[in-house]
């Protein structure tokens, strides 16, 4: 490559790309040396084959079939980085470390210039800088740091979130467990002969409850048919917990769907309808819960 791009055979060029990783918070804090944050730096290799050249009816006869399978990473020279000396907001300009042959012990770097005496060793150059989490929340957007994601999606250790997972319903259990989630009709011990279609993978398909209050029944848009059912106004016990959704008009698109936040998929809704278009009968309280999690 060095005939057609100028470049050292011996060399390569990251190009500035920036890597941001996460230390533990308060790592700093401990007083022995060694439990410092350490970083181990390691050099993978695996041989790359050029692609064989085609003409047209090659290319053609090979649409479909896999290429070649790429050679696993080897590990080919590593080493352990201190951090120690870093400060706030202060890059480490052009920093050299050495790397050991994996033949041999990971060699001992830090970012102040002291290292071990190694034998042929490979050179890294790179820049470090110690920041904040706000820092790298506010940049990560930027060219040459993850410029694909933005902002948004950049996690650091300690970051809480809200995954969106879907849960799958199954029969109430007991009696009680039926009236508390406030679900129409009677509990069965056969499940209402829904025991068939409730397992881990497809879960149970529960009927929708009436509306009991006035402004479930304005939201769901059932007043507005033209043969809106009639309303009759029910008091909802205070005991009841995890309470089966009310009936609604389903949106036209998946749009409306999730602006108006009605529950359950919307996707899983239509193909409910589409197979089973004689059933009164939704998919919908098969809804998305926000989980608390933290990184």
């Amino acid at each position: 490559w060095n005939h057609v791009i100028l470049s050292e055979p011996q060399q390569i060029n990251f190009g500035g790309v920036r890597l941001f990783l996460p230390v533990p918070p308060g790592a700093w804090c401990s007083e022995a040396k060694e439990d410092r944050p350490q970083v181990e730096l390691k050099i993978l290799m695996s041989r790359q084959e050029e692609p064989p050249t085609m003409n047209l009816r090659e290319f053609l006869n090979n649409a479909g079939r896999t290429g070649p399978v790429l050679e696993s990473l080897t590990p080919a020279y590593h080493a352990v980085l201190s951090l120690e000396g870093l400060q706030i907001d202060q890059t480490k300009e052009t920093t050299t470390l050495p790397l050991s042959s994996v033949t041999q012990a990971p060699a001992k770097v830090a970012l102040n210039g002291l290292y071990t005496a190694v034998e042929n060793p490979a050179l890294v150059v790179l820049e470090a800088t110690l920041r904040d989490r706000d820092y790298v929340h506010l940049n990560s957007g930027v060219d040459g740091a993850v410029p694909e994601l933005g902002q948004e999606s950049v996690l650091a250790v300690g970051d809480k979130a809200l995954l969106r997972v879907e849960e799958t319903l199954g029969y109430p259990t007991t009696e009680l467990e039926y009236r508390r989630r406030f679900l129409p009709g009677e509990w069965s011990v056969s499940g209402g002969g829904s025991l068939k279609a409730s397992s881990p993978l497809t879960g149970w398909s529960a009927p929708l409850r009436d509306p009991c209050m006035s402004h479930e029944y304005a939201s769901s848009g059932l007043e507005r048919l033209d043969r809106a059912p009639p309303f009759k106004q029910r008091y909802i016990p205070l005991n009841c917990e995890d309470i089966i959704p009310y009936k609604f008009v389903l949106p036209p698109s998946e749009l409306e769907f999730l602006k108006d936040g009605r529950p359950g998929v919307y996707w899983r809704i239509l193909e409910d309808l589409v197979s089973e278009a004689s059933k009164a009968k939704s998919d919908a309280p098969r809804f998305k819960p926000l989980v608390p999690v933290v990184m």
